[in-house]
């Protein structure tokens, strides 16, 4: 077993559970400001170190095969499913694929045997003119968003409609999304991302002027009038929301008081739920291992398969520790277990390095 120890050291002690995911607010920032930087916001880093799951490659091959045109070219999605368990980092992936990788194409061309593992024959996809509207609902920022879709519109060709966005300043109370759609070249395609959409309505229930209400309406409006041209397959209209299972509970436990209530479960509405069967997880056991592995830079047979049990409890909630119930606090666990391992001069990660510092 190889022990990158700064690495293991950081995942385990030197960031916080939250700081080891992606979040498309920073990313969004980042991009604009087009500083790589920041964490997860190299596009070549974050695709290396993407082991996808089953769930996922799917989401990616529904998505790819709307953008060439072979399978629907309309696609919505809401990804419902446990916090931690990989939605966000989807999102992210996405981004990259279909903004960062056009604008920064010298790191496409440095992942020619990742990215055509990671996406296959489908790879080419990338190829095609994209707009990407990437939205954090819970800590984004409206201006800065639509900073980056103009950004993206502009690497489609799409000058005039990117001039029209920046010359409102951004805001979306001054843009009418049937107007924005019918102003974009109805070859465009259009990737509309939005995580956190129940956690951003159970924290802002009766907030109707809220800026981020006022680009949800855009986003509604923008595919109701596009959604003809992805019928029809002149184009592809992608729309994926993500939000925690719980805090989509929670919301329709207070919905019908709400003032954005009926706006929010309209949305809803139009959106095809991608939920598992009940039990199921986005991210298995052995997949999860894998994903540790990769990102601690170990093999999953470094672990012991009485590790792949502690596993399966933190991906099913049955541990007493709030923080390991996804997968981001094993991540976490692991790395302190495997510097255990490390320090003492161990080839392999066991339950027998238990520490203080891994509870």
């Amino acid at each position: 077993m190889r022990c990158l120890r700064g690495r293991l050291e950081e995942y385990a002690f030197g960031r916080t559970v939250d700081e080891l995911a992606p979040s498309i607010s920073s990313l969004v920032h980042a991009l604009v400001k087009e500083d790589l930087r920041t964490d997860y916001a190299n596009p070549q880093a974050f695709i290396e170190l993407t082991q996808p799951t089953e769930s996922m490659s799917a989401i990616l091959l529904h998505v790819l095969g709307a953008i060439k045109g072979i399978r629907s070219r309309f696609i919505t999605m809401l990804l419902d499913a446990d916090m931690g368990s990989g939605k966000t980092h989807l999102l992210a992936l996405l981004l990259h694929l279909f903004y960062s990788l056009k604008q920064w194409p010298q790191f496409k061309r440095g992942l020619g045997h990742v990215l055509a593992q990671l996406l296959g024959d489908d790879v080419d996809a990338l190829n095609e003119p994209v707009a990407v509207l990437a939205v954090d609902m819970k800590t984004g920022n409206a201006s800065k968003t639509l900073e980056l879709f103009a950004k993206s519109l502009e690497k489609t060709g799409e000058h005039d409609v990117a001039e029209f966005i920046k010359n409102v300043n951004y805001n979306p109370k001054l843009i009418n999304g049937e107007e924005l759609a019918k102003k974009i070249n109805s070859k465009i395609n259009l990737l509309i991302l939005v995580d956190e959409l129940f956690g951003f309505a159970v924290m802002n229930c009766d907030r109707t002027d809220h800026e981020m209400v006022h680009l949800l309406r855009l986003i509604y409006e923008l595919v109701q009038r596009r959604r003809p041209l992805a019928d029809s397959g002149e184009s592809a209209l992608v729309l994926i929301v993500a939000s925690a299972r719980s805090d989509h509970r929670t919301w329709r436990q207070i919905s019908s008081t709400c003032r954005i209530g009926a706006f929010i479960d309209q949305f809803e509405r139009d959106l095809q739920r991608v939920r598992l069967a009940t039990g199921a997880k986005w991210v298995g056991v052995d997949e999860a291992m894998q994903i540790v592995a990769k990102r601690l830079g170990l093999s999953a047979k470094d672990f012991s398969r009485g590790l792949y049990d502690l596993a399966e409890k933190v991906l099913r909630e049955d541990t007493p520790f709030p923080q390991a119930h996804h997968l981001r606090g094993l991540l976490k666990a692991m790395a302190a277990y495997a510097l255990a391992a490390c320090e003492a001069g161990h080839g392999r990660v066991t339950a027998a390095h238990l520490t203080e510092a891994a509870i």
